[in-house]
C-alpha cells in the first residue's frame, strides 16, 4: 500500500495523509471509527475542534490530538455544542497539510482547507442545517441561535462542499441525503465493528433483558422504548448511555427499566451477550449497534429507517417496526422474543462489516487519490 506509518518526506515535504474530525468529546460510533481511520491512514495525528479525553475512549490517550484553543474551556469540554458559534472559523483555519486530507464529518470538518486532495467521509450532512425539525428543539439558547443563523450556515456549508474532491458515505441513507442536499454522488463505505474485549459482568443484572445502547437525546427516541415497557411488565429493559435527555427520561421510566449510564467496552460486550433483543428506535445515519449485537449472536428490533436498512437483514438478524411509537416497539419486541434466532447466522452477518475490510478500502481510496494527483493527464480516477 502507498499509505504507510506517518512520516515526513525527505526535504520536509508534507505527509501523505491527514485526518480531521468534528470533535472527540464523547463515546460514540464516530469516535470509534476515528481510531480505525488513523490506523488506515498510517498517522497518529488527529485535528479536531474539541477534545475531552475524560469523556471519550481511553485509546485516544495514545493519539496526538490537536484541538482548537477553545477546547481548554471547561464549559465547552463538558458540552461541545457551546462551541457552535466558533466552529466555522475554527475548521476554516485548521492547518493539516497533506497530499490527501480525509475529513470525517457530521457537520464541520468538511470545511478544513486541503493542501492536496480532499476526501470527506460523511457520517452525515449537518443535521442542524438540513434536518432541523428532527434534530433541533424549539427551546434552548443554542437551538434558537442555530435557527436564526440558518441562512448564513447554508451558504457556509455550500462553499465547504464545493471544495471536496471525493465523497464517501457511511450508509445508503447518507449517500441519498448527499445526493438530495448537494447533488453529489458518494461511494458507500460501511464503518467497521470495533467493539471487542473479554466480557465483564454487570452486577445485579440477570440474563434475558431487552437492551438499548444509545446517547440520550430526544431524537434517539429512547423515551419511546422505555414507555413501551409498560406493555411488557414481565420483561426488563437495560439502557446504556448518557446525554441531555437523561433527567427527563429518568423521571418517567416505569419500574422495569434500568438506566445504567456509561459502561466499559467489556461490560457492553457482556450486556450484548446476555440480552435477548436489542431495541433501536432512532433514525440513525448508519446503525452500528445492531451489528455489535449480531456479533454476539443477538437480534435487533429497529425503526424501519436510515442506516438500519443497511445493517439489519429483516427476518434473519432482526425485525423492523414502522414508527417510533410505544405500541409499535412493544409489538415488535414481543414478536422478536417469541422468535427462534440463529446465532451463527447473526455472527456471520456481523463479520461482513470487519475492521480489515474497512481499512483496506480506505487505504485503496487514498492510493487512488495519490495516483490521480500525480497523473499529469488526470486520467487515473474520475472524481465523484
Amino acid at each position: 500500500m502507498v499509505v504507510r506509518r506517518e512520516r515526513e518526506r525527505a526535504g520536509g515535504q508534507r505527509p501523505r495523509a491527514a485526518l480531521v474530525q468534528d470533535h472527540i468529546a464523547q463515546r460514540g460510533g464516530a469516535e470509534r471509527v476515528a481510531l480505525v481511520l488513523l490506523d488506515a491512514l498510517g498517522t497518529n495525528t488527529l485535528h479536531t475542534s474539541v477534545f475531552a479525553p475524560e469523556r471519550t475512549y481511553p485509546a485516544f490517550a495514545g493519539v496526538d490530538v490537536r484541538p482548537r484553543w477553545f477546547s481548554r474551556l471547561p464549559l465547552i469540554r463538558r458540552d461541545h455544542r457551546w462551541a457552535f458559534p466558533l466552529m466555522a472559523r475554527a475548521f476554516g483555519s485548521i492547518d493539516a497539510p497533506a497530499d490527501v486530507l480525509l475529513a470525517a464529518s457530521a457537520g464541520w470538518s468538511h470545511a478544513a482547507p486541503a493542501a492536496g486532495r480532499k476526501v470527506v467521509y460523511w457520517y452525515a450532512p449537518p443535521r442542524w442545517i438540513h434536518q432541523q425539525d428532527a434534530y433541533l428543539g424549539t427551546r434552548g439558547l443554542i437551538n434558537r441561535s442555530v435557527r436564526l443563523a440558518t441562512p448564513l450556515l447554508r451558504a457556509w456549508d455550500r462553499r465547504a462542499v464545493a471544495t471536496v474532491d471525493r465523497h464517501l458515505a457511511v450508509s445508503n441513507e447518507v449517500a441519498d441525503r448527499l445526493r438530495r442536499f448537494y447533488g453529489v454522488e458518494a461511494e458507500v463505505v460501511h464503518p467497521p465493528i470495533t467493539l471487542d474485549g473479554r466480557p465483564e459482568p454487570v452486577p445485579g443484572i440477570e440474563p434475558g433483558f431487552l437492551l438499548v445502547v444509545s446517547r440520550l437525546l430526544s431524537y434517539k427516541h429512547v423515551h419511546v422504548v422505555t414507555e413501551a415497557m409498560r406493555d411488557l411488565p414481565d420483561r426488563r429493559l437495560i439502557v446504556v448511555g448518557t446525554g441531555p435527555a437523561e433527567g427527563e427520561i429518568r423521571r418517567q421510566v416505569p419500574a422495569n427499566v434500568t438506566l445504567l449510564g456509561s459502561v466499559s467496552d467489556e461490560q457492553l460486550c457482556w450486556l450484548y451477550e446476555r440480552c435477548s433483543v436489542l431495541v433501536a428506535a432512532a433514525n440513525e445515519d448508519f446503525g452500528l449497534t445492531p451489528l455489535e449485537a449480531a456479533g454476539r449472536g443477538r437480534p435487533t428490533v429497529a425503526l424501519r429507517a436510515g442506516g438500519y436498512l443497511d445493517t439489519i437483514d429483516e427476518g434473519r438478524t432482526g425485525l423492523f417496526f414502522d414508527g417510533p411509537t410505544p405500541d409499535a416497539v412493544s409489538e415488535a419486541a414481543a414478536m422478536a422474543l417469541a422468535t427462534d434466532w440463529d446465532a451463527d447466522l447473526l455472527r456471520a452477518h456481523a463479520a461482513a462489516f470487519s475492521r480489515r475490510r474497512f481499512v483496506e478500502r480506505i487505504q485503496a481510496i487514498v492510493d487512488e487519490e495519490l495516483r490521480w494527483s500525480s497523473d499529469p493527464d488526470r486520467t487515473a480516477l474520475p472524481t465523484s
